[in-house]
C-alpha cells in the first residue's frame, strides 16, 4: 500500500502542529494561535542553533552487521513525535526490521515469507530473522561459538564472543545481547555458562544459564521472561543434558580466544577509569585526561600509561582526590 493509500486510511494519524497550537488558545476564534505560532517558531530556532548536528540516534556497525538507526530531523516538534513512535515500537524490534529488510533484500526470506503484511507481530518476524541469521552467519561465526547440541530441528550453542552473542540473541531483549552494554555478556561468561537454543525450523529461541557462583540454573524466553522448561517447546531431554553439562563444564569466558579474553579485560579497564577521568575532564582538564586516555585504552606499553597516570596525580593532588588503587593497580594492564 503507498503512502498516499496510508494516509487515506489512516486519517486520524496526520497530525498538524497548528491544530495542535490552536487547542491551547483560550479565545473560540483562535485569534491567539498566531501568536503562539510565533513564539513556538522563535524557541525552535533557539533550539536549533544550540545543536551543531541534526537531532536523533543513530547506532554504528559491527563487523559489517547493519543496525538500526533512529529517524534524524532538525524540527524539534518532530523529535518528539518520533521519540514517542520510537519507543512505542521498541528499539530491539525496529533493529529486527532492519535485519529483515536487509534479509529479504539478500534473498534469505523464503517466498511464502517475503511479504510483511501477512505478519501478525514483531514475535512473526523476530522468528524469521533468527532463522534467516542462522543461515547467513553459521560458517563465518564456527569459531565465535561452542555447539554443545545439534540436529535436524534444534541447535545448542555458547556465544564466546560480543558478536556471536549479538547476532545468535537477534530479536530477543536478552541483556547478554544488548548493543548498549556488553557487560552483562562479559560478566555472566565469566561467571557461569551462557547457552542459547534455537529451534532451526521456527525459529522458538531460549537463552539457558548456569551460574556457578549461586548454582542456579535458569531459562528465559526471547522477551527476557524466566520460565520453567515445562513453558518451553525444548525437549525434556536437551534441557537436561544443557543442564548436567553447563554444571560440569568450564565457564564460556575459558573457552574465549586470547583476542577476545583482552578485548574483555580491555572493556573493564575502561569501566573502572571512567570515574576518576570523568572527574578531572569536569575539573577542565580535557587534554591530559585526552592524552591518559590514548595511552589507557590504546596498545602503549604500562610504563607510558605509569608516567601518564603519576603527571596528571601529581599535578592534580591538591585540588581532586583520586584513589588509583581503587581502580585497580596499573600493573594489571599489562601486557
Amino acid at each position: 500500500m503507498s503512502k498516499r493509500d496510508l494516509k487515506q486510511k489512516h486519517k486520524d494519524l496526520e497530525i498538524n502542529v497548528i491544530d495542535i497550537v490552536n487547542k491551547f488558545d483560550p479565545s473560540k476564534t483562535g485569534k491567539f494561535t498566531g501568536f503562539l505560532v510565533k513564539l513556538l517558531k522563535e524557541h525552535n530556532e533557539k533550539v536549533k542553533k544550540r545543536r551543531s548536528e541534526p537531532l536523533g540516534i543513530s547506532a554504528g556497525k559491527l563487523n559489517g552487521a547493519v543496525y538500526y538507526e533512529m529517524p534524524k530531523s532538525e524540527n524539534p516538534i518532530e523529535l518528539v513525535l518520533i521519540e514517542y513512535i520510537h519507543s512505542s515500537y521498541g528499539r530491539e524490534n525496529l533493529q529486527t526490521l532492519v535485519e529483515f529488510e536487509k534479509h529479504l533484500r539478500e534473498n534469505r526470506i523464503p517466498e511464502d515469507k517475503r511479504d510483511i503484511n501477512n505478519y501478525n507481530s514483531w514475535e512473526d518476524m523476530n522468528r524469521e530473522v533468527s532463522l534467516a541469521t542462522i543461515k547467513q552467519v553459521q560458517k563465518l561465526l564456527e569459531k565465535e561459538v561452542k555447539i554443545t547440541h545439534e540436529n535436524e530441528e534444534w541447535i545448542a550453542l555458547r556465544p564466546l564472543t560480543v558478536e556471536a552473542s549479538l547476532t545468535y540473541g537477534s530479536g530477543t531483549k536478552w541483556c547478554t545481547s544488548s548493543r548498549r552494554d556488553f557487560d552483562y555478556f562479559y560478566r555472566y561468561s565469566k561467571n557461569g555458562v551462557l547457552t542459547y537454543v534455537i529451534n532451526k525450523i521456527n525459529g522458538d529461541k531460549y537463552g539457558l544459564y548456569y551460574d556457578k557462583d549461586i548454582e542456579e540454573f535458569s531459562i528465559w524466553d526471547v522477551i527476557d521472561k524466566r520460565v520453567d522448561s515445562s513453558q518451553t517447546t525444548m525437549p525434556s531431554e536437551l534441557v537436561k543434558m544443557i543442564y548436567v553439562t553447563s554444571k560440569t563444564d568450564k565457564c564460556n569466558y575459558d573457552y574465549f580466544s586470547k583476542d577476545e579474553k583482552n578485548k574483555t579485560e580491555n572493556f573493564y579497564r575502561k569501566e573502572k577509569l571512567a570515574q576518576p577521568l570523568a572527574e578531572l575532564t569536569e575539573m577542565g582538564y580535557e587534554e591530559e585526561v585526552a592524552v591518559a586516555q590514548d595511552v589507557i585504552y590504546g596498545d602503549e606499553e604500562t610504563v607510558i600509561y605509569l608516567e601518564v597516570r603519576d603527571t596528571i596525580v601529581d599535578r592534580y593532588t591538591s585540588e581532586i582526590t583520586l584513589d588509583w588503587d581503587e581502580y585497580g593497580d596499573p600493573h594489571e594492564f599489562s601486557e
